[in-house]
């Protein structure tokens, strides 16, 4: 059963690649001719609900399998960040970088200055729309029913910004 509500909405697309380009989740096809999704489960489970609403990750998940889209650096999830990230070549514009980062809400919201609303319009993350997001409108509803709860995030850097950003950052090398 497909639900189309992802696909038809604004932000579809973004999520889709923020998901995609930040996954070690795959889909196989079977001798049988169906597809299953393997890898970790969590990240499976988020691509086969990519999948139920009719977004094409396979498609991302082949680029990124294939290296057509170029992964700068990735840093995997640790329970010490509680979040993986994934810098890439932005695929459509050039000498840009993106940076995509999916984790724990509230380690994520914590570098996040705007959010992007089913208008696909980025609006400021208030201290107020944050404490909401993650209080009682969507987390805690979700975790009070035992939902494991994730935030996907990007940031554009022009690369010589990217460059001075990962030298402030020991580029992200652990010491």
């Amino acid at each position: 059963m497909q639900n189309n509500a992802l696909k038809d909405s604004a932000i579809g697309s973004l999520i889709n690649e923020a998901i995609c380009f930040n996954s070690s989740a795959y889909v196989e096809t079977l001798d049988d001719g169906s597809k299953k999704t393997k890898g970790n489960v969590t990240e499976v489970g988020i691509i086969e609900y990519l999948r139920r609403s009719g977004m094409d990750c396979e498609e991302l998940i082949r680029d990124r399998e294939q290296k057509n889209i170029e992964s700068i650096i990735s840093i995997p999830f640790s329970s010490a960040r509680k979040r993986s990230s994934n810098a890439i070549k932005h695929p459509q514009r050039a000498g840009m970088v993106r940076v995509f980062v999916k984790g724990a809400p509230d380690m994520v919201m914590d570098h996040c200055e705007k959010i992007i609303l089913d208008d696909g319009e980025a609006h400021d993350l208030t201290e107020e729309k944050k404490g909401s997001i993650l209080g009682d409108e969507v987390i805690k509803v979700f975790a009070d029913k035992c939902r494991r709860t994730i935030l996907v995030a990007y940031r554009d850097f022009q690369e010589e910004e990217w460059e001075a950003f990962k030298a402030e950052h020991n580029n992200f090398e652990t010491t």
